[in-house]
């Protein structure tokens, strides 16, 4: 979602967020990515081999989405957290806010095969930790359209049914990759696991 590009205003919203990581420098990384993407399709002999495309173990889901604040809770002793207003509904997972409820906005995109690979300075003394996908040909139209249409909202990146990062999309991605950035190296190794990507 860590570029040094962006300025020191945070682009999801997490930044306001006590006691977590601001994984919040997605959009531009992605950005940088695909750009880097669209570099390597001329690179030399002999350089570094692409990844190899895969199917995946768990289909990465791209969902736009809107949020909002849970509704107050009962006053205490009550421990039952706010309820979401009609229409929407918590999520889970290492970038789900839980102070937050969410709704889907049209229909996800499902990414099934791709080709994943540590981002480039991946290591345990990393701030972050970055996961590059390559999409097939055959799905850099979808992926090109489903940025464009969360252009402004927020976009979830969802596997197996939890939300690994939650970004404010700021443009159409139209070279075929993006990047999951996560905080930790334990998620970024459970992530290639969930997937069935070797580390």
């Amino acid at each position: 979602m860590r570029a040094s590009a962006l300025s020191d205003q945070r682009r999801t919203g997490r930044a306001s967020w006590p006691g977590r990581p601001a994984v919040t420098r997605l959009a531009p990384l992605v950005l940088l990515f695909t750009a880097a993407v669209a570099c390597s399709a001329g690179s030399p002999a002999g350089a570094t081999r692409p990844p190899q495309m895969r199917h995946l173990a768990a289909a990465i889901v791209l969902q736009p989405v809107v949020s909002r604040q849970r509704m107050l809770p009962a006053p205490p002793p009550a421990t039952v957290p706010g309820r979401c207003p009609a229409g929407f509904a918590a999520l889970s997972g290492p970038d789900a806010n839980p102070a937050l409820c969410y709704r889907r906005l049209g229909r996800p995109m499902v990414i099934t095969y791709a080709a994943i690979s540590p981002a480039p300075g991946f290591s345990d003394q990393a701030p972050y930790y970055a996961l590059n996908v390559t999409l097939p040909a055959s799905d850099r139209a979808a992926l090109q359209a489903i940025t464009t249409s969360a252009h402004g909202r927020k976009l979830a990146v969802i596997v197996a049914g939890q939300a690994w990062v939650i970004f404010e999309e700021r443009g159409a991605l139209t070279l075929g990759g993006f990047q999951i950035l996560v905080s930790t190296r334990r998620q970024a190794d459970e992530l290639l696991r969930i997937l069935g990507q070797p580390a």
